[in-house]
């Protein structure tokens, strides 16, 4: 029953949205949920680094299609951008939608990056540093610096390590060292913090007291959702791109 009622649904959104109802149904939520931004949330562009973190891990065909599916259809906005907006109280455009990166996968820049620039899109990767140019399937700082012209860059602590199972002290250097060591590679100041795994249980206030403090402007978390001028700045929501296919990517972007 379950999985019929799957196939129906599918079914039905390739239908609506074959017949152009997706305009429809975007501006009927405009309508009603007005001055609002959507942050998505990729890891990996290409092969899955393992079978375990397949899941994490996004085609570049597909990759390519909902790049290009967003630019026709959305405003595409850095995620500085939208930070300045929400400080100020300000109006977002319609449809506006950030791209985000978690960890820093090599393959975003040998995979995601030329898309981006092919669709002139505006990006930020979050770094955890302690696997920056250790690990091949990480980027490199090298590969940073060819980027940090045309990505942003944000912190995503040292090692990764979920800060409410450390101590106060433990979590604040995971956190000041990681925005360091990002800044005096790209030469420039980093305002994005990303929650490791990023749930509700992985922070909590002392923790978003403590990215506030080391000079942060927003933090990023996994909690799905949207953002509107009353949020949270430390506790911004994300929505987590896991469809392949089209037509369910466009429906989902909507709720």
């Amino acid at each position: 029953m379950v999985i019929l009622r799957k196939t129906f649904n599918k079914t039905m959104i390739k239908i609506l949205y074959s017949l152009k109802l997706n305009i429809l149904f975007r501006f009927v939520i405009n309508t009603f949920k007005r001055n609002y931004v959507t942050i998505l949330i990729y890891h990996s562009i290409g092969k899955p680094i393992n079978q375990e973190k397949s899941y994490l891990s996004i085609s570049i065909e597909d990759f390519e299609k909902q790049m290009r599916y967003l630019k026709e259809n959305y405003n595409l906005l850095s995620l500085n951008k939208a930070t300045q907006i929400l400080l100020t109280k300000g109006t977002f455009p319609k449809n506006s939608i950030v791209i985000t990166f978690d960890d820093g996968y090599k393959d975003n820049f040998n995979n995601a990056l030329p898309i981006l620039n092919k669709y002139d899109i505006p990006a930020t990767i979050f770094l955890a540093t302690n696997f920056i140019s250790k690990n091949p399937f990480y980027l490199s700082w090298g590969d940073i610096q060819k980027m940090k012209n045309k990505i942003d860059f944000g912190s995503h602590t040292c090692s990764h390590k979920i800060l409410t199972n450390l101590t106060t002290k433990e979590s604040t250097k995971e956190i000041i060292n990681s925005k360091k060591e990002i800044e005096e590679i790209i030469k420039k100041k980093v305002y994005s913090f990303a929650y490791p795994m990023g749930s509700k249980e992985n922070f909590n206030d002392e923790i978003k007291k403590i990215v506030a403090k080391s000079g942060f402007l927003c933090a990023c978390s996994s909690i799905h959702g949207t953002n509107n001028a009353k949020m949270d700045l430390f506790e911004l929501k994300r929505k987590f791109v896991i469809e392949r296919d089209i037509n369910l990517f466009a429906y989902n972007l909507l709720f």
